[in-house]
Parts: C-alpha cells; structure tokens; sequence
C-alpha cells in the first residue's frame, strides 16, 4: 500500500482513555468531589419520612429536591444543518448517558434551557454559528469542529495541524473553545467481515483513491465490490480507509479490534473529552447550588422549618457548599489550586479558612465573594473539627 497513518498533529489521546483521567489529572470527572451528591441524597432520604408525615405540600418540596440533585445534566448538542449532531450524540451518549442527558437541536433558543452548549460546526463558523454564540454563556459552552477530515486529502501529513488552525480560529470567533475532531471515527467499529474487506483491499496494494466516488468505482474490478465498499464509506469514511490501509502494514493492527481502537484514537475527540468533563464538573457544582438555595427557601417558606434549618447548620451542608464553590469556575483557577482536598493537619484547614477569608474581602464579585466565605467556614469548621479530635497540627 501507498498509505500510512498521519503524524499526530492535532487528534491527540484515544477516545477510550480520555475517559480515565479529568481536568486536572485527578480522574474522569476531575477535582470535583462527586460523592457530595451521595451526601446530598443522603439529606433528602434524612426529610423523606418527615415530609410524608407533614403532608403533601412538604411531600412536593422533597420531590423537587430530590429532582435536583437526580436528573442528569442537560447539553444541548446545538449546529447547522448537516455537521454531523447526530453522530456526535451517538458517540458521547453511551457514555455519558449517567451523567449527562443531550438533546439535539438547531442553532435556535430552546425551550428548557440547557445547563451546558456543545456547538457542533464543519470547515468553520458561519455567519449563523457567530450569531448563535452571542446567546450562549460562554463559561459553559464548547465547540467541536466535526468532518475537519474534509479540510485537506486524507493523505495530507498537515491535515490535523489545518484543523488544528481552523478549530483555534472558531475559538476565537465564537468565544469559546473548540476543538478538531471526525465523530464518525468516534463510532467506528471494524467487525470482522470488514476486516476482511479491508485486508483483502489492502493485500491487492489498492491505493485509497481520494473520493469516495472513485473509491466504489473501484470495486467494479474487485473481490470487494461496491456494496461492500459503500459499507466501508458509511462507517469509516475515505480518511478512516486512509488510516486503516496504513495501519495494516504493521502487525500490531492485525484484528478488528486493533484496528477498531486505532481509528476511535484519530477521532479527535481524545483532547474535547476533558473540556466538555470540566463544563459538567462547573455545572454540578452550580446544582449543588441550587439544591441548597431551595432547601433554604423551602424553609423560608415553613416547610419542614426546624429538620431543614437542623440540616443547614451541619457539617454535610458545609462540605456541600464547599464543592459547590471549588467547582463553580467562579473563583479563580490560581486561588482553588492550592486547596488540599482534605487537609489533614488542622492548621493547614486554618491556613486555608484564613486565605479565603482574605479573598473574599478582596473580590468585587459578591457572587464570587460569597463563594469564599463558604470556603472560608467551611475550612474554619474543618480546623475545629480537627482540634477537637486531636489531630495532628
């Protein structure tokens, strides 16, 4: 064969292994504590038998609760016409399904807002994407720029550096980042009867043509005819048969399966997996939130005054509002880095409590200001806690 595999350019890590390991390399979803929404659960089961004594009123309220902290996050998959959504969805839905609900839609305002935008694009932002993007909260929007295979031929060793180029354009263009990818080869799956079309193809030294017109033309004279062929085409696409012949020159690639984790690698979607984790690490943090803001009003309101108010002075609230304000994106990446995740010496929580105090005095923001005084008691308890048990200082 004529073919080879691109010099990595900008595809990045494999599809599979972006999941292992978040922003910030301290897992899949980052340093978000996500056992809080077990500890918020855990309040909601705590006024579950109380609410069912009180009646239904307090019933609907703990309903509502439990909802908020429940439902998976809405992403709205939002592109023009024919940039490949659905394919996007197919890829991430299997996922993510547990944690993150996408819905597809045109670039319009939707009904239910969503919590995060993933903008699909193809060669570049139009006029209607730049238009569409001044409606979006750019802190919880990314973009994918899909088919970036089309920019160039297959066999072009610059391609991923094109798209890489065009995909830093559209970030600029549209306020947000976004990312080269080809979601087709997110989905691909080499099973064994295309293994054999394509070994066959590939031992018969065919050289992949540069369309897929002339691709299928080529089966005419054959052992892989043009049904097979057009099957080839649908599932991978002329850059995936591109990859895939190159691949075969080399032993390790021999299987389905080899070859069917090589092709999901040049999906591109390996480097966007992390930016679109940290957007549902921000959006948790902001329901974490807004799970608090209701038991509050809740009990403002007389529902379940005295077990809500019970809840709110103790300690789960304070780790709850804690998380909240480290996974926010409020407060600057530079003040939360230096946060030990559980500061084990009492006087390390004071020192913490004591900074954060300091930057919330300091923070114009009240929004963000108030997430430092919630970080700021929440280290404060930590340290109490601490000297009490006679930890070490």
């Amino acid at each position: 064969m004529t073919n080879g595999l691109p010099n990595g350019g900008g595809q990045g890590g494999s599809f599979a292994s972006s999941r292992e390991a978040g922003p910030g390399g301290q897992g899949a979803w980052g340093a978000y504590r996500w056992s809080s929404y077990g500890e918020a659960s855990a309040l909601v089961s705590s006024l579950r038998s109380a609410a069912e004594r009180a009646g239904a009123r307090e019933a609907a309220a703990v309903d509502e609760l439990a909802r908020t902290i429940s439902a998976p996050i809405r992403v709205a998959v939002k592109g023009r016409e024919g940039v490949g959504r659905s394919k996007v969805v197919q890829a991430l839905a299997p996922m993510l399904a547990r944690e993150l609900h996408f819905v597809e839609s045109d670039l319009g305002q939707s009904q239910d807002p969503p919590e995060i935008v993933l903008h699909v694009l193809a060669a570049a932002a139009r006029g209607a994407d730049k238009d569409a993007s001044k409606a979006v909260d750019n802190t919880m929007a990314c973009g994918l720029l899909n088919k970036c295979d089309t920019i160039s031929i297959p066999g072009d060793a610059g391609l991923w550096d094109q798209a890489s180029e065009a995909a830093a354009r559209s970030t600029r263009e549209l306020g947000y980042p976004v990312f080269p990818a080809v979601a087709l080869l997110a989905t691909a799956v080499v099973d064994s009867q295309m293994f054999g079309w394509l070994q066959s193809i590939a031992d018969a030294d065919e050289t992949t043509p540069p369309s897929a017109e002339l691709f299928l033309g080529a089966g005419r004279n054959s052992p892989v005819g043009t049904a097979e062929r057009e099957r080839l085409v649908r599932e991978i696409g002329i850059y995936g048969l591109y990859c895939a012949f190159g691949a075969l020159r080399l032993d390790s690639y021999r299987t389905p399966e080899a070859l069917t984790a090589m092709l999901r690698g040049l999906s591109g979607f390996g480097p966007f997996l992390p930016c679109l984790q940290s957007l549902a690490v921000r959006a948790r943090a902001r329901r974490i939130s807004e799970f608090l803001a209701k038991m509050e009003q809740a009990a403002d309101l007389g529902v379940l005054r005295d077990e809500i108010e019970t809840i709110l002075a103790g300690a789960p609230v304070a780790r709850l509002r804690m998380d909240a304000a480290l996974g926010s994106g409020v407060l600057g990446e530079s003040d939360v880095a230096l946060v030990a995740d559980r500061p084990a010496a009492p006087r390390v929580a004071l020192g913490e409590a004591l900074r954060f105090r300091q930057l919330g005095a300091r923070l114009a923001d009240p929004r963000a200001a108030g997430l430092a005084w919630d970080l700021h008691v929440g280290f404060l308890r930590l340290w109490a806690e601490g000297a009490r048990s006679g930890s070490s200082a």
